[in-house]
Order: C-alpha cells, then structure tokens, then sequence
C-alpha cells in the first residue's frame, strides 16, 4: 500500500498551482501522460537509457528509440524539439552524425529566445527571429490541427492595451462559433455540475481538477491491486483444487466437501474489482471530502480525456468522436 496516491503527494500540489495562463496546456499534459500508451513508450524510452552503451546495437537502439518519439508525436508529445533537460548521443549511422535527445525533466525559464539556423558557408549562426517563450510548469503539446496562429505582440505597449487586443483577436476567431463551447468549457462545466454545493464552489478550479487526478489515479492503483491480489488469490485456489484432486487419501465425497469449501473461501475473499465501489472507499473519500457517489462522477469525468485521448480536444478544440 506504500505506492497508494495520496491527496497530498507532491504532483497535486504541483497541479493546485497551475497558473491560469498555462493551466490547460498543463491539464492535457497531465492527461497524456496518464495514458497507458503514453506510459508505455515512455517505459521503452527508459529501458533503453538505463541500458543504453556504444557497442554493436547502438544503432538498433537509437532507431528504437527515435521511432518511439516519432510515435510520442501522436500524443502531442514531441521532446525531441523540447528545451527540457537533454540526455544526448552523436552516433553515426550511415556515415551520417545523429543527434539523439532524451528529455526527462522539466526545468522551463521566462526567456526570449532567438532561433537560429547554421550557415553551412561560413558555419556561422544566423539570428533569423526572437520568439517569446514563456515558464509554463509542464511541456506544450504540440498537434498539426492545434489552431496556433502568430501575433505582433509590443511588450512596450500598456498592459491594458495589448490585454484589449488579445480579447479583440479571440473574439474575431470566435464570431460564427458563438454557440459552440470549447472542450476545456466543457470540461469546466462537468466539474461545475459535480461541485453543485457551496462548500466545493469556493475551491479553486486547480484544486478541483488537483482533486480529479488523485481520484483518477487512486482509483487506477486499486484497481490494478485488487485485479493482482485476486489472480494470486485464483492462483493459489487452483494449487489447493489441483491437490485435493490428486490426494489419494480422500474419497470421492471428502474431495467435493474440500473442493466445495475451498470455492467459498475464495469468493468470500475476492475483492470486488469494480471503480464504483473504489470510489465509495472511505480512504479516498476522506482524502478529497467528498461522498462516493461525487468521487465516482470526478472519475467518469476525467476518464476520457486519459483513457480516449481526448485530451487532445483541449489543445485542438477540435472533437476526436
């Protein structure tokens, strides 16, 4: 049970404080890598660092390892680009230098930039613009439908001016769409419709959503704990029938007797695995105060932006159903 998320481990304090900002990149970003696919390449990633040494499969392993960010792009993930922390290895493959990058902590700064290309004449970097990139607490995702368009932005100007003209171009992409929320007011609106009582209203959205993910991922754990803990469970009542069965010191009636008793013992002993039921556990309850039937509806709501991808739906605004 030491592995058992608690409402006041460090990733939920992190995500209460979330800027409004950057809150629903970092939201999806959560999302994704809750993902069991996502979670999946990046266990390949890690196995193939921990191991990684120059020796005749390097070049296998590098290929593996490069398909596997080409697939991470799917999911919006694309850490090749990143400017995280950088784990890096010049190989050449085909009498070609490959630069490889592996990407495994988020350490982001307010910075203005410049992009740079390399004149291959003189070798010379040539400053070609200055982009603004700002402290976000987690990675961007990044998708080819996302609707990033690109704005002349004068930090010299007041506040108040260049706030006047954001308002201006959302609400010149938002005319014609008057009717259609986005899927992170979507989303909003679920929690909004779990928290239908005073006392959760004067919580902060980010604590909501802080709430959400701990539910999500207790609920996740005990899952897969009650499933393990059953099939040992299964495992050792096909040891304890296989027995019975084969001892010749029984008769036939003495054998059902036995065969009949070790049955109940074991669903008397089965936990159930069902997520309701989880989300009704004292333990998790407590932890969010919150009644079972409210846990349940937090889960329900986060579930298919981690488990369909739908994640995706906050970056794009474009439904994937």
């Amino acid at each position: 049970m030491n592995d058992l998320p608690k409402r006041d481990d460090k990733i939920y304090k992190e995500i209460e404080e979330f800027k409004d900002y950057e809150l629903t990149y970092c939201i999806a970003y959560e999302m994704a890598i809750r993902n069991d696919e996502v979670k999946r390449l990046f266990g390949i990633l890690e196995d193939k660092k921990k191991n990684f040494k120059i020796d005749d499969n390097t070049v296998k392993i590098i290929q593996t390892m490069m398909r596997v960010h080409g697939e991470l792009r799917n999911y919006g993930l694309d850490y090749i680009t990143s400017n995280a922390h950088k784990y890096a290895i010049d190989y050449k493959i085909d009498n070609e230098l490959v630069a490889y990058q592996y990407d495994n902590e988020l350490n982001y700064s307010d910075m203005l930039v410049n992009k740079v290309i390399n004149n291959k004449t003189n070798n010379k970097l040539n400053i070609i613009e200055k982009m603004y990139k700002p402290n976000f607490s987690r990675p961007q995702l990044t998708f080819k439908n996302s609707k990033i368009i690109s704005v002349d932005i004068n930090p010299a100007l007041p506040k108040k001016e260049l706030l006047a003209y954001i308002e201006k171009i959302k609400d010149d992409f938002d005319k014609g769409y008057l009717e259609i929320q986005t899927p992170a007011e979507l989303l909003n609106e679920e929690i909004q419709k779990v928290d239908n009582f005073d006392t959760r209203a004067m919580l902060t959205k980010q604590k909501r959503l802080a709430d959400m993910f701990f539910i999500y991922d207790y609920a996740t754990y005990r899952m897969k704990e009650v499933k393990e803990y059953n099939e040992r469970y299964k495992a050792e009542l096909d040891e304890k029938l296989s027995f019975i069965k084969n001892d010749k010191t029984l008769t036939a009636k003495e054998k059902k007797i036995q065969e009949m008793e070790a049955k109940k013992e074991f669903i008397e002993a089965k936990s159930e695995a069902k997520i309701k039921s989880i989300c009704n556990e004292d333990d998790v309850c407590n932890q969010v105060g919150l009644q079972g039937d409210s846990v349940y509806k937090y889960y329900l709501a986060i579930k298919p932006y981690i488990e369909e991808k739908r994640y995706k739906e906050l970056i794009t605004g474009v439904s994937i159903l």
